[in-house]
């Protein structure tokens, strides 16, 4: 039997939690379409599955994340969900459920980030939140600093992605 989560931790500052590789291809290891849009995405572009939790039911398809690590950093998009609930089946090609702080990412963005493909697998990696408000008070962007974090950089990226109408909500960094 394995452990199952219908939550993630919550995102702060502190929040721990690991990178992992998937494939999004057909006939990959990552099972069945994405979850966000019934599609399959080739491995050699960013994106990424979150756990259950920070998936929230589909609420962050198609939202950028900014993953840091190693000294780079990589924007990749939310296009499906690492079910932490479920597992062992077909539709989850026969894997046990995700861990609750999981970020799955594609080839592409493990070779962004510069790892050497034989370190690919699990790294361990800190989720860094903050939030941006439209004019009506709603959360746009969520990130936030870490205090003499070399990373903190990425506020610019963020704005600039506003700026652009990209919607950047998650970032990650090691």
């Amino acid at each position: 039997m394995y452990t199952t989560y219908k939550c993630s931790p919550t995102v702060s500052s502190q929040t721990k939690a690991t990178l992992t590789i998937n494939s999004f291809q057909k006939g990959g290891d990552g099972g069945g379409p994405s979850e966000c849009d019934g599609k399959y995405h080739s491995d050699d572009l960013p994106v990424v599955a979150l756990s259950t939790g920070w998936y929230k039911g589909g609420s962050r398809c198609h939202n950028n994340i900014t993953i840091s690590a190693n000294g780079r950093s990589v924007v990749a998009m939310v296009v499906d969900e690492c079910d932490s609930t479920m597992g062992c089946d077909q539709d989850h090609d026969y894997q046990p459920p995700c861990p609750n702080n999981i970020v799955d990412a594609s080839k592409a963005v493990w070779k962004a980030l510069g790892v050497p493909q034989d370190n690919w697998g699990d790294l361990d990696i800190i989720c860094l939140v903050s939030v941006l408000y439209d004019q009506q008070y709603t959360p746009i962007v969520e990130a936030v600093y870490v205090a003499g974090c070399p990373y903190c950089v990425l506020l610019k990226d963020l704005v600039k992605g506003l700026m652009l109408g990209l919607r950047t909500e998650l970032l990650f960094m090691r």
